[in-house]
């Protein structure tokens, strides 16, 4: 049995959630490896559901405090 890749959206997830702080899309973007746009389009999408912070003047983003902690409690 194979282990899988960890898929992009998880990516981005796991790199907010490790201090849980403010990061700009540029950053995000650099540690995923993924368009700044489409950075942009996920960050939108996660906020529009509560699972991180979008702060559109700014453009910075932080995963929220209990999707971070559900995010990284152990399996």
């Amino acid at each position: 049995m194979s282990e899988e890749k960890p898929g992009k959206l998880d990516e981005l997830l796991a790199y907010l959630a490790v201090d849980g702080g403010w990061h700009s899309l540029e950053d995000v973007a650099g540690a995923t490896h993924l368009a700044k746009s489409k950075v942009l389009v996920v960050a939108r999408f996660l906020a529009r559901f509560g699972f991180v912070e979008f702060d559109e003047t700014s453009g910075n983003v932080r995963i929220d405090r209990k999707t971070r902690a559900w995010y990284t409690e152990a399996p």
